[in-house]
């Protein structure tokens, strides 16, 4: 789903909106969160299905890829990356169509994206790393347990979905009015925004994915699934996907909302390394 500032295109005064604008970037910042996402002393780019798709890379041990949620990019993560790199190898990617990934042709699809970071880590050698994906990256981030079980060792996600019809009714004929403006807007050449992306991204949301039960039991990574106890994605879904992961346990962040790593991000960061950090 969405991301801080992402596809704000009309105020409608619905729900979503208000979940993206309790997201606050300025509070409380690390000291480096400006250049995340635009560091080139830690970006890189890897030749992957056409396109040239953007990460960086920060500290030295056991990988953790983090991936961040639709129409944002690695420096939403900064929270997680300035926590993590003091005890792991982040790899924070750019997601397909995103940040200063490029888009390619064809369709935009979670597949493609995750299928881009299993290529990404076979380029750079890794060993299967730990994942953590937000919103629209925790999508991705089952879809690379799915497809590339050989590429994670565990995974974890916040605030992630199966299907659009999972989301609330309101929210997803928001989002589909959001599309229409959109598309609107690029049949008209504006020139304001890359409305050409703007579609694809939100496409993404009103279409898919569409991951079911059984293959939620074919991923044997262990999992986290979490979410904001107020989260964007219902209650019932979340916890609907935590119940059908073979090896999975939950947790509600209380109080939070969709961005619950930024809201709370001490106990969110601690609660990702207790995970990430047992055995095996």
């Amino acid at each position: 789903m969405f991301s801080p500032a992402a596809h704000t295109l009309h105020s409608s005064g619905n729900n979503r909106l208000v979940c993206v604008a309790l997201i606050l970037f300025a509070a409380s910042l690390p000291a480096n969160a400006a250049s995340y996402g635009s560091n080139p002393a830690a970006g890189h780019t890897a030749d992957v299905d056409g396109i040239k798709l953007y990460y960086e890379i920060y500290g030295t041990g056991k990988p953790l890829v983090l991936l961040h949620g639709n129409g944002g990019s690695i420096a939403d993560l900064h929270f997680q990356i300035d926590y993590f790199r003091r005890r792991r190898k982040v790899i924070a990617i750019d997601s397909r169509g995103h940040g200063l990934s490029e888009m390619g042709p064809g369709r935009l699809t979670y597949v493609r994206m995750a299928d881009d970071v299993a290529a990404l880590l076979k380029s750079i050698h890794s060993p299967p790393a730990d994942v953590f994906g937000w919103s629209d990256g925790g999508i991705v981030t089952l879809l690379l347990a799915l497809h590339h079980p050989g590429s994670v060792r565990r995974i974890a996600l916040s605030g992630a979905n199966l299907s659009p019809e999972a989301l609330a009714p309101a929210d997803l004929a928001n989002m589909t009015a959001d599309l229409k403006h959109a598309e609107k807007e690029l049949a008209a050449g504006d020139h304001s925004r890359p409305w050409d992306v703007v579609c694809q991204q939100l496409q993404l949301m009103v279409t898919q994915p569409h991951i079911t039960a059984a293959d939620l039991a074919r991923i044997k990574a262990p999992a986290l699934v979490m979410a904001g106890e107020h989260d964007l994605i219902p209650d019932a879904h979340t916890r609907t996907i935590a119940a059908e992961l073979p090896h999975a346990r939950l947790h509600i962040f209380a109080g939070a909302d969709h961005g619950a790593l930024q809201e709370q991000p001490d106990i969110f960061n601690a609660t990702l390394e207790q995970f990430f950090d047992a055995s095996p």
